[in-house]
């Protein structure tokens, strides 16, 4: 990469107006071509190394009584003030020879350039000359992609624009507001943005989104505030920059600033410049950046229009015709007009793919761009004029159509619908699968966030929904999305479903225990295949029924509840023994299911229990420890807890846990929490027993002392 001494950055444009506004204050002269000044500062930007800490840095800094002023990048970049009297080149020279400085650069001021030009009224005979009429057929861009224009500011509220300004940054006052200081990027948004309302103008893609960055004071910036916009805009999600500016020479904080945010998956757009000359204009020239000349209504290279090696791609740059402040339009002039227009054009290839990577729209825009000059790339137009229709025509589908083994699924519980998805994805794109019912709702999720390989991709539906039911007949959406940490893409296809599936209930499990005296209502789990009329009765081990629990009741598909209170249909509590609840269903086409049968044990007894101890006396010792035996007449759930002579519970040594009839035992160390004992005195053991059925019984061990025999205590 060549590289001379820093010198400028200008806005590329030529206006009929600007003389009249600036003329004075720039002194330029009618045809001056670089009527522009250099404005140093006593301010240098200063790249850390990035595992240098704040320490260090004020070290640094204290070492040549500089201040700082700003970050960007994280901390990255840092801006800095030299202190008065200081001389510059020595501060740089300083700043180098300490390890953790990997680059130090003057924070150069620079001001607008222009050529006051005569222009006619042509409107937007660029939209005609790169396809736009037939491109909006395919598309008219995507509101989820963004286009951050890094410029002099905008008319935010401008008819055509209001409705496409998100995040607006001015990167001069750190404020959110972007009043415009000329009608540069004003222009410039219009040409990428514009409505399509039939008034006034249309942009190339004017669904898209703008992301307003001023970093122009009046007619001044500077690199820092430059890579301050650059920054702004990566973390606002830009998928596309858009430089109308250049600097004649090269920076390596602002390449590094644009590799960062290449790096990210962003698409640089930079104007080429107005000067009619070979020499390298930046940031147009660096790796990464798509470098924009200007081209006329006759596609040839405007005479204002740089040109080189760093020429990727011509666009029309020629009396462009697009919004400026105050609610008006005009026609403008430039490379800054050029660079837009590929833009807006590489917004629309990513609003139909947005799972593109910068080389490969850069790939697309120039394959399919109108090769002018010599055949093949040259150093006027690059690989060609672009042409926005061509664009998308080259630009592929990130899902293909999806097939189905059938457009109807017959569910009759066994068979299953064969969905046959094929599609490129970004290896890595996460791939998610739904079932959507007549009124959107999901009722399904096949893929959840499965990461792709780049390869095509089946799956089946068995007709089931997430409740594990079955769908009911009706047309079903199939709806595929791919997606990446900023974008989505989706499409569906539909599937007519006929429900044929025998109704079927299925009971948690084979019998229940319960308890009237508990307080709480018996709750029985079932769950059901499908939607279904449900009549459930209780009887008694002689046939009787004694209660009705649902009767012709229409219960969902998944899982539901039945609900008894232990009382009989006389309003009596329910004696204890063994009953049977017994369930019949159809369906709602009168279908009827297997009667099933759930086995209910009422018991109002709590266990029978005995609480042993080992002995009457825990010696401490370190090693020494004492056991009580539980015996019980049925299975329980156990908690077992020490308790001191006023009641209280000083260790809680099991809770909850379930033993069968018969004996367990537990065993106490005497300590209260890690190598800390509890003090000598009187304890119990205290056990907490429930059966299945919700009955309790607490009891509790004879006292025992606890002695201290440790040594030295």
């Amino acid at each position: 990469m060549k590289k001379c001494i820093p010198m400028l950055f200008i806005l590329l444009f030529f206006s009929t107006d600007w003389s009249h506004a600036y003329g004075s204050e720039m002194n330029a002269k009618p045809n001056d071509k670089h009527s522009t000044t250099i404005y140093q500062t006593e301010q240098l930007i200063i790249k850390f190394d990035k595992e240098t800490t704040y320490n260090v840095k004020e070290s640094i800094l204290q070492s040549i009584q500089a201040k700082e002023l700003q970050t960007v990048q994280d901390g990255n970049f840092t801006l800095i003030s030299l202190h008065e009297g200081m001389d510059r080149q020595e501060a740089i020279s300083s700043l180098k020879k300490w390890d953790e400085v990997e680059v130090v650069e003057p924070n150069y001021k620079v001001r607008t350039s222009y050529i006051p030009t005569d222009s006619g009224n042509s409107k937007q005979w660029y939209a005609k000359k790169i396809n736009m009429d037939t491109a909006w057929d395919l598309t008219k861009g995507s509101p989820d992609i963004k286009v951050a224009v890094i410029d002099a500011g905008i008319q935010a509220t401008h008819p055509e624009l209001k409705d496409h300004i998100i995040y607006p940054f001015n990167a001069v006052t750190g404020s959110h507001k972007t009043l415009p200081s000329n009608d540069h990027g004003t222009h410039v948004a219009g040409i990428i943005g514009a409505s399509l309302n039939g008034k006034g103008i249309a942009g190339i893609a004017p669904n898209v989104k703008i992301i307003p960055v001023n970093v122009f004071s009046e007619n001044e910036a500077d690199i820092f505030t430059i890579i301050d916009g650059i920054d702004y805009a990566v973390k606002s999600g830009a998928d596309i920059i858009n430089l109308s500016l250049t600097m004649e020479d090269y920076t390596e904080v602002l390449d590094d600033s644009i590799q960062s945010a290449w790096k990210k998956g962003i698409l640089i757009v930079a104007a080429a410049g107005n000067e009619d000359t070979k020499t390298e204009q930046y940031p147009a020239a660096l790796d990464h950046v798509l470098g924009v000349s200007a081209t006329t209504k006759q596609d040839k290279k405007a005479d204002f229009s740089n040109y080189g090696t760093s020429i990727d791609l011509a666009a029309p740059g020629l009396d462009i015709y697009s919004t400026v402040p105050w609610n008006s339009y005009d026609v403008m002039s430039g490379t800054s007009m050029a660079a837009p227009v590929v833009s807006g054009v590489s917004a629309l290839v990513l609003s139909k793919n947005p799972f593109l990577t910068p080389t490969e729209v850069m790939d697309i825009l120039q394959t399919s761009s109108k090769d002018l000059g010599v055949m093949g790339r040259d150093d006027f137009y690059g690989y060609g004029r672009v042409d926005a229709y061509n664009a998308l025509t080259h630009t592929p589908a990130p899902l293909s159509k999806l097939t189905t083994s059938s457009q109807t699924l017959i569910e009759d519980g066994t068979n299953s619908l064969s969905l046959s998805l094929s599609f490129k994805a970004k290896k890595g794109t996460s791939i998610s699968i739904f079932i959507h019912d007549a009124n959107n709702k999901p009722i399904r999720k096949l893929v959840t966030n499965k990461k792709s390989d780049g390869q095509a991709f089946s799956t089946k539906w068995d007709g089931k929904l997430d409740n594990g039911s079955y769908a009911p007949s009706g047309k079903v959406k199939v709806t595929v999305k791919i997606s990446n940490k900023k974008h989505s893409v989706s499409k569906s296809t539909y599937v007519m479903v006929k429900e044929d599936v025998t109704p079927e209930l299925t009971f948690n499990q084979k019998s229940i225990s319960y308890s009237p005296l508990g307080g709480d209502q018996l709750e029985v789990p079932f769950h059901l295949n499908k939607v279904a009329v449900l009549t459930s009765t209780l009887v008694d081990s002689t046939g009787l029924k004694i209660d009705t629990l649902s009767k012709s009741k229409t219960f969902k598909g998944g899982k539901n509840t039945l609900f008894w209170d232990g009382k009989t249909n006389s309003n009596k509590q329910a004696k204890d023994g063994i009953y049977s609840l017994q369930a019949s269903l159809l369906d709602t086409d009168k279908h009827k299911g297997k009667k099933k049968i759930l086995k209910v044990v009422v018991d109002t007894k709590a266990p029978k229990a005995t609480m042993k101890n080992s002995s009457t006396v825990l010696k401490v010792t370190g090693a020494s420890t004492i056991t009580t035996t539980i015996t019980k007449n049925e299975s329980v759930a156990s908690t077992i807890s020490i308790i001191n002579s006023k009641g209280d519970t000083i260790k809680k040594l099991e809770a909850l846990r379930h033993y069968q009839k018969g004996s367990h035992t537990i065993t106490w160390d005497g300590k209260i929490s890690n190598n800390v004992y509890t003090k000598e005195g009187t304890y119990q053991f205290k056990g907490k027993l429930s059966d299945t059925a919700g009955n309790t019984r607490i009891l509790t061990s004879t006292p025992f002392k606890v002695v201290d025999k440790r040594k030295g205590k």
